[in-house]
Parts: structure tokens; C-alpha cells; sequence
């Protein structure tokens, strides 16, 4: 669900919770570029699989807290 604000409440929480927070979209961007990029030449489907990607990579790195798409 894009734009529906995950990125925002999960911040938020982190903040109240006192845990990190490790956005799924920062970590693609920062490994692979533009999130519009990657789906206009290479498709969801190709995107999902770098989420669960960046997923694995913020669980191996420590991060404890909200997993954002």
C-alpha cells in the first residue's frame, strides 16, 4: 500500500517504543537507486524480492523495531 503513511506511523512508534526503525525503502535506495527506477525496468515483482532482501540485510544488522515497505 504505498503513500498510506507505514513509513510515518512506524517512526512514530520507534519513538514512543524506544526501538529503531529500518525502512525497507531507504535500504533499497541506498543499495540499488530510485524505487520508480526499479519498477518501471524491472517490475514489482523484482522490487518485492529486493524488499525481502533488505528485510534479511536489517535483521543480520541488528535492527530491532518496525520493518517499513
Amino acid at each position: 500500500m504505498p503513500g498510506c503513511g507505514k513509513s510515518t506511523v512506524s517512526l512514530i512508534l520507534g519513538k514512543k517504543l524506544n526501538a529503531q526503525v529500518a525502512d525497507t525503502d531507504a535500504i533499497i535506495v541506498s543499495k540499488h537507486g530510485d524505487i520508480s527506477k526499479i519498477f518501471a525496468s524491472h517490475g514489482e515483482e523484482y522490487f518485492r524480492t529486493l524488499e525481502t532482501e533488505a528485510v534479511k540485510y536489517a535483521e543480520f544488522d541488528n535492527f530491532f523495531g518496525y520493518f517499513l515497505g
